[in-house]
């Protein structure tokens, strides 16, 4: 390599001084820390995904996430929510899947269209669902009935116990 440096003209000294410039310059945070890719981009919101016993189990803990698969809501309030987000902001979220939640007797099945937002700390506060195609599954006679399609708007908030949860907004009060 040294014959082929000195062929074009150039010395190996000065050749090695620019490979070393370069290589400063190409590496991240060196020449200006905040203009690194992970330091220009605003944090992701996250939004409660459940909750987990604390260490030692003496109160529950929220889970948050980026864009989740999966949310887990009360059976009374959608079941879990199985979903495709088509955006996902700093302010607010669309996504779209499937909800299923277990009933004495069977499940409910519905389409499910999902919207975040109200935003403070880094995490979501709103969640509006629109049920569509909603069906009710009766295992004891075997039979699946349409149900009315609805609209639920959450909030999250704590509840009685102190815990993260999801509630209907006429409850937050």
């Amino acid at each position: 390599m040294r014959e082929s440096i000195e062929a074009l003209g150039r010395s190996p000294v000065k050749f090695r001084a620019v490979i070393a410039v370069l290589a400063v310059w190409a590496t991240p945070g060196i020449i200006s820390p905040g203009l690194t890719a992970a330091a220009s981009r605003p944090p992701k919101t996250r939004v409660l995904v459940t909750t987990r016993c604390s260490p030692g189990c003496g109160a529950s803990v929220g889970v948050y996430k980026v864009s989740p698969r999966h949310i887990y809501l009360s059976d009374d309030f959608g079941g879990t929510l199985t979903l495709r987000w088509s955006s996902w902001h700093m302010r607010s979220a669309t996504g779209e899947g499937s909800s299923y939640a277990a009933l004495a007797g069977g499940h409910i099945t519905a389409h499910v269209r999902v919207s975040l937002g109200e935003w403070a700390n880094g995490e979501f506060l709103y969640m509006g669902i629109r049920f569509t195609h909603v069906r009710n599954h009766d295992s004891t006679t075997g039979s699946v009935r349409p149900m009315r399609n609805h609209y639920e708007k959450l909030g999250e908030k704590f509840d009685e116990d102190g815990q993260p949860a999801w509630l209907p907004l006429d409850q937050l009060g």
